[in-house]
């Protein structure tokens, strides 16, 4: 059994943002886009951007626009 369908798409979202193919700032595709991409559906897409969300890789809201998140500052004791 192959894993989640959402977990597919958490995995190349989160290796495009880590690779820097999407850098902080950038607005991503349209959930609607990316459904197509990934050929699922876009509830699907949604559970993954809301994983990435809580991940704080990406920021926005459902319905707006969706951005790569900045990278957290350093933590220095």
């Amino acid at each position: 059994m192959g894993i989640p369908e959402y977990e597919r798409v958490i995995n190349e979202v989160r290796q495009r943002i880590m690779s820097g193919q999407w850098r902080p700032g950038q607005r991503i595709p349209k959930i609607r886009e990316l459904a197509k991409e990934f050929a699922t559906g876009q509830t699907t897409v949604k559970t993954a951007l809301m994983f990435l969300r809580a991940e704080g890789l990406i920021r926005g809201q459902q319905g707006k626009a969706i951005y790569v998140a900045d990278p957290l500052p350093a933590h220095r004791p």
